[in-house]
C-alpha cells in the first residue's frame, strides 16, 4: 500500500505524508485484525465490488485476501495511468 502511495506521489512531485498519515496508525492498538484491515480498506480507491469483497469477508483472513486482491488491482490501473 505505501508503494502504491509512494509511484502516484512520485508521478505529482509531491510529497508522501509518513506511514502513520498514510495508513491511519493512532499510535495506539487500532482495534482486531479485521476492524484494521477495514480501516485499510477505506483510505484504498477502490471499485465498489472490490470494497464489497473486503467488507462481507467473514473473517480477517478472507478480508486480508480480498483487500490484497483490491490493492493488486488498484495498483495495476494506476501503473497504467500513470506517465512512464
Amino acid at each position: 500500500m505505501m508503494a502504491l502511495f509512494g509511484r502516484v506521489a512520485a508521478a505529482r512531485h509531491a510529497r508522501l505524508p509518513g506511514r502513520d498519515a498514510v495508513l491511519g496508525n493512532s499510535g495506539s492498538a487500532a482495534g482486531t485484525a479485521g476492524q484494521r484491515l477495514y480501516g485499510l480498506a477505506s483510505r484504498i480507491p477502490m471499485g465498489p465490488a472490490d470494497r464489497y469483497a473486503v467488507l462481507s469477508a467473514p473473517s480477517a483472513a478472507t478480508r486480508l485476501a480480498a483487500l490484497s486482491e483490491a490493492l493488486d488491482s488498484v495498483t495495476a490501473l494506476v501503473e497504467f495511468q500513470l506517465p512512464t
